[in-house]
């Protein structure tokens, strides 16, 4: 097992040691020191149809039958000792595995995209975008044009082009590590640890004898007896060689945009390529947020929201009496991409109850009503009935 990308940054400049090892190996894709409590779920019927969707589009890149799941676990950062939980859904093929993650915001995103992965000699790219996390893993992971098709596949066009923070392990000696403004401000522990890693920089250059220190923009770049190290005010690397630095640089430019500043050696600023991935931005230039959270008391509102963003409504109910919640018709200014029931679910006993989820995406400007209804699939009659009026901008 390796150390996180963070701390064997540190390993390498001597200024961390590294984790112990994990007691037993994932059922597929989950692989880190701080996961705990990890409970795996039947695939929604949401993510059937975007399993059927990446096998249609990759074809015959992908090898054998899908394996997917739902997957619910406790994840616990190591510096702070914050336990959340956290959602996600595992899309696992024999040559690929894409793992897609929801937090409750940015911060809990870059602590989370920051965790150790089972097999060291695997290529990962990880990815954070918002309070969403993409991650790649597998054989066939080392192809840079297909990991940046699956980077257009896998993210909702809704989630926007601005990445966050970016992560690449090429091999147990070989990663990249680049972070965004934006995550700088909503996890203030980046700051420190980049400063530990610059000044982690200029003590090796000066104890190693064969030390070769050199600078490109910002970034300094170490080239001692053991390897490569670089940093700088948003990206950190460390390689085995200057191979290794080419394969992981070359592989990042084929991958596509890192966050807006960053730039690989030799290259551009990569704010530039920003427009590699298509869809839309969330919300562009409205001033309408582009996260709605809706619950039983907001019945009636009317709510605001910037096109690509995400509307969640979360009603309680209790499917042991054989009551849900539905969606009474397909809205035509959203689109459902998530439904899920937390709680004990059907079967268990009666008056256990939970809350049904509901995730949208806003597509088309514009105004309508969004109705949902809790009933008896045998019942023509509602319950309840929830209505909220959203306007698309």
């Amino acid at each position: 097992m390796i150390p996180t990308i963070r701390t064997a940054f540190l390993v390498a400049a001597g200024l961390a040691v590294s984790s112990p090892a994990l007691a037993g190996p994932p059922e597929i894709g989950i692989s880190s020191l701080d996961v705990e409590e990890v409970r795996y779920l039947a695939p929604t019927i949401v993510q059937r149809t975007q399993a059927k969707r990446l096998e249609e589009a990759l074809g015959d890149r992908l090898e054998g039958k899908a394996r997917l799941r739902r997957v619910r676990l406790i994840y616990e950062e190591d510096e702070s000792g914050r336990r959340f939980p956290v959602r996600g859904f595992l899309y696992g093929w024999r040559n690929l595995v894409i793992e897609r993650y929801l937090m409750a915001d940015l911060d809990e995103a870059v602590a989370f995209f920051d965790h150790d992965r089972e097999e060291p000699n695997a290529l990962s790219f990880v990815e954070a975008r918002g309070r969403q996390v993409l991650v790649v893993t597998g054989k066939d992971a080392d192809d840079g044009a297909l990991v940046a098709r699956v980077r257009e596949l896998a993210w909702p066009r809704s989630v926007g082009k601005r990445v966050d923070a970016i992560g690449l392990q090429e091999s147990e000696e070989n990663f990249y590590y680049a972070v965004s403004s934006q995550a700088f401000a909503a996890n203030p522990q980046l700051v420190a640890l980049f400063d530990e890693a610059r000044e982690g920089l200029e003590i090796l250059a000066s104890f190693d004898v064969n030390a070769k220190v050199s600078k490109e923009g910002d970034v300094r770049r170490v080239a001692y007896t053991n390897g490569i190290l670089t940093a700088g005010p948003h990206s950190m690397a460390r390689y085995s060689d200057e191979d290794g630095e080419k394969r992981v640089t070359d592989l990042l430019s084929l991958v596509g945009p890192l966050p807006a500043g960053v730039s690989l050696p030799g290259t551009a600023s990569s704010s530039g390529l920003s427009g590699a991935l298509g869809g839309a931005t969330s919300g562009g230039n409205s001033s309408a947020p582009d996260a709605v959270a809706l619950g039983p008391n907001d019945e009636g509102r009317t709510v605001r929201i910037a096109r690509g963003g995400e509307l969640v409504v979360e009603l309680p109910g209790n499917p042991s009496t054989g009551y849900r919640w539905e969606v009474k018709k397909s809205p035509r200014k959203l689109e459902l991409v998530d439904e899920e029931f937390d709680g004990p679910g059907a079967g268990g006993p009666v008056g256990a109850g939970g809350k049904f989820r509901f995730v949208f995406r806003a597509r088309r400007k514009g105004s309508e009503t969004l109705t949902l209804v809790y009933r008896r699939p045998w019942e023509s009659e509602a319950a309840e009935t929830f209505r909220a009026k959203v306007v698309v901008e």
